[in-house]
């Protein structure tokens, strides 16, 4: 049984009988696309959250810091100092 997963040639005949079972014939790549968003937004929502909450604080630091750095040929900017929010460190 572990060859019908490896051989290509028994991709059809599990095709047809999963399409059967589902009662739907449905693309991989669809069925696999689907699948990757209900873990974002379910077991990952988290994670997103945070992410683009990180996203949104550093484009404000950006439009805040926008033009006030001045580089010459021995200095370069220094990355801003972490703050503490709650529990979890920001940049």
């Amino acid at each position: 049984m572990g060859g019908l997963f490896v051989d290509p040639s028994g991709l059809a005949v599990l095709t047809n009988i999963y399409s059967r079972f589902i009662d739907q014939r449905r693309d991989f790549r669809e069925v696999a696309h689907q699948s990757k968003l209900l873990i974002f937004r379910t077991a990952m929502s988290s994670e997103l959250h945070l992410l683009a909450q990180m996203a949104l604080e550093a484009e404000e630091r950006a439009e805040e810091d926008e033009g006030s750095i001045v580089c010459s040929d021995r200095t370069a900017p220094q990355m801003p100092a972490r703050k503490e929010k709650g529990t979890l460190r920001h940049w």
